[in-house]
């Protein structure tokens, strides 16, 4: 970048004159400015060619987040945005409150509602329903798992068809978290305190016609009796270790070992007010805990705390987490995205100094009693990012949620490049 402004700053020096090459004595001949402007920027394009892909990505997760822009999306009059995941590189599906289940077209803007599943019919109810927590497609993108038309439920879709595949039923209460362990291998966490692993297969990927029904599936283990678990707020599967890290509400992250089923550890987290989500840096496999005014750094080669970081948003908490190379994307209650160098030790800053913020738009909220009479000198009330991701090239970002108080109806979502 620096060589191509001093090229600008070359043209607009000596333009109108000619550069001559030395070492050609009295046979020297003039050569025009914009073929030596021409040749430095091939050598420029040359040079830059042979850095490898790591070290753009690297680039790239620290500038990008500098330059982008956002673009609001509308998603109709739903209620809480909780989960979303891309499916390509123009579809975002999303899980709502109200547990409703819909697909984004980022470019067309254009809005698919997809049929939650339903389980057995003699099967429990909740009392109240929390919504799709959360959203994950497999590894070779071929199976979507998410919650059913129970909270407690799990479902899963065949992609790229959204067709239905089955309904797993164990969980007796809320269903927050998936995690794919391999392509047919799932793990939830509930917050009944347990963990279930389901063996999902599509086995009817090779016919050719869907089924007319979907099956009914139970997990193949369940690992109920974790020490110093309470409610599983969040899962994540580290493929180096082989094994699941779950965040609970009592504030503990605890390690399972997959090959033995067992416990490996369970580690006490420094700020243990709502902990409610959970991400893990690939390189170094670092762990990040979003809770109510900070981000814990846990390592889990050794079990211990590796460092905190502020997001200066007290109050409001840490709703949304995740990572891109040494890049740490966190979305608050109070409707903005920061973004933290964990090599820098410090926040992302802007060409003039200033740090570098996305703050949400104002997205739609319900007119409602509870808003005339528990809001009314609110003007305007930000909007909480429960969730965000990056799209496949890792270019642009989509976030979405709502209001952060518990009784006030809206939403909100938007794409950001």
């Amino acid at each position: 970048m620096m060589q191509l402004l001093t090229m600008q700053y070359l043209l607009s020096e000596f333009k109108q004159r000619s550069f001559q090459i030395p070492g050609m004595g009295s046979r020297r001949k003039d050569f025009p400015i914009d073929g030596v402007y021409k040749y430095l920027v091939s050598r420029e394009t040359n040079a830059m060619s042979k850095i490898d892909e790591f070290t753009k990505d690297r680039f790239c997760a620290r500038k990008l987040p500098t330059v982008l822009k956002e673009k609001e999306l509308d998603v109709g009059q739903l209620d809480k945005i909780f989960s979303s995941a891309w499916l390509d590189n123009k579809n975002v599906v999303c899980g709502t409150k109200c547990n409703s289940l819909i697909v984004v077209n980022a470019v067309s803007k254009r809005l698919w509602n997809i049929p939650v599943l339903r389980g057995s019919v003699n099967a429990p109810q909740p009392r109240t329903n929390c919504g799709i927590h959360s959203i994950a497609k497999n590894q070779n993108g071929s199976i979507l798992a998410t919650g059913g038309e129970n909270p407690n439920n799990i479902a899963a879709y065949r992609l790229p068809s959204m067709e239905p595949i089955c309904v797993g039923e164990h969980h007796s209460d809320w269903l927050f978290s998936l995690a794919w362990i391999s392509p047919t291998l799932l793990a939830s966490g509930s917050r009944d305190g347990s963990i279930a692993i389901w063996s999902i297969r599509d086995d009817c990927e090779k016919r050719c016609s869907p089924p007319v029904r979907y099956s009914n599936i139970s997990p193949m283990l369940v690992m109920k009796d974790i020490e110093l678990v309470d409610r599983v707020r969040d899962i994540v599967y580290n493929e180096h270790s082989q094994e699941l890290a779950a965040i609970s509400t009592n504030g503990f992250i605890h390690f399972l070992n997959l090959e033995y089923y067992k416990q490996r550890a369970a580690v006490p987290l420094p700020h243990c007010q709502e902990n409610v989500c959970l991400a893990q840096e690939k390189i170094n496999c670092l762990y990040a805990v979003g809770s109510l005014s900070h981000v814990s750094l846990i390592d889990p080669r050794t079990c211990s705390h590796a460092g905190s970081v502020s997001s200066e948003v007290h109050g409001s908490g840490v709703r949304s987490i995740s990572f891109r190379d040494y890049v740490l994307t966190i979305g608050t209650g109070l409707g903005s995205v920061l973004f933290y160098d964990l090599r820098n030790c410090k926040y992302l800053q802007r060409q003039d100094q200033s740090r570098c913020i996305l703050k949400a738009g104002k997205g739609w909220l319900r007119d409602d009693s509870i808003l005339r009479h528990f809001f009314w000198d609110i003007q305007e009330y930000p909007n909480a990012v429960y969730t965000h991701c990056y799209d496949p090239t890792e270019t642009k970002l989509f976030t979405a949620g709502g209001p952060l108080a518990l009784g006030l109806y809206g939403n909100y979502a938007a794409l950001w490049d």
